[in-house]
């Protein structure tokens, strides 16, 4: 996993929520966010949040998720 951490953009591991074998601890032991529920339209979500830059963390809806169901959104600045 060390080439893909290195990578100068966002790395993403994720699995299915009916996964029967849990990819998500190498991932964390790598360094490596995690999206648990990718077949789900939150998980695509969370997915495509990390992918933009979100917070790094692990995602989704088992007990592996450490850091909730989504990562945290940022609002934009009000203009005018």
């Amino acid at each position: 996993y060390s080439g893909l951490i290195a990578a100068p953009v966002p790395v993403v591991g994720v699995e299915t929520t009916d996964a029967s074998q849990s990819t998500v601890k190498a991932f964390k032991r790598n360094g490596i966010s995690t999206v648990d529920d990718v077949d789900d339209p939150i998980g695509r979500f969370a997915l495509s949040l990390l992918l933009d830059g979100a917070k790094a963390g692990h995602y989704g809806v088992k007990p592996s998720a450490a850091d909730g169901v989504l990562p945290p959104l940022e609002t934009a600045p009000r203009s005018g």
